[in-house]
């Protein structure tokens, strides 16, 4: 009893210390949490395409690697496999996928090589560029910076500044 009243006040502290940005960021975050689950519902009745939009939502929201495998599963099912191995390879790169799922993302990846071959289209600055375009598009800001790191013309900083602003509220 006793290492259990020593804790809370060491977690209020914790939590205190953060201030109105992490408030902010968890706000942000439970937003995300529910979109998310309204797409798990939606998933579960194979309105994948609708719970496609609702996972780009909640990492519009909040870009957090989580919803990046989320997004690889869906476009999986939706059997668009250049989509599907992208979004896994991010989301092995960004630490979205849960340590007990690593081996299982692995062989789908490989099979999905053998489907559609897209290790060597990934690999292109001009796939890079394409893909950050389309996801600009969808508002996917965050995730179309990243791809862009390095390479980014100015136009395309410009679009992402833009992108940014829109998705502002």
């Amino acid at each position: 009893m006793k290492r259990y009243a020593l804790m809370v006040p060491f977690a209020l502290c914790f939590l205190f210390s953060f201030g109105p940005a992490r408030a902010e960021e968890s706000k942000a975050a439970g937003q995300a949490d529910e979109i998310v689950q309204r797409a798990a519902a939606a998933a579960k009745a194979e309105k994948y395409a609708e719970a496609l939009d609702m996972i780009r939502e909640a990492y519009r929201i909040d870009p957090a690697p989580r919803w990046v495998y989320d997004m690889a599963v869906l476009h999986d099912h939706l059997s668009q496999c250049d989509d599907a191995a992208f979004f896994y390879r991010a989301a092995v790169w960004g630490k979205g996928v849960l340590p007990q799922d690593k081996e299982a993302v692995d062989a789908r990846l490989v099979a999905l090589e053998g489907e559609c071959h897209f290790k060597k289209r990934h690999s292109s600055v001009a796939d890079r560029h394409d893909r950050a375009s389309r996801y600009m598009g969808v508002k996917l800001c965050a995730l179309a910076r990243s791809i862009l790191t390095g390479i980014a013309t100015p136009a395309e900083k410009a679009k992402l500044d833009q992108c940014q602003a829109d998705k502002a509220p």
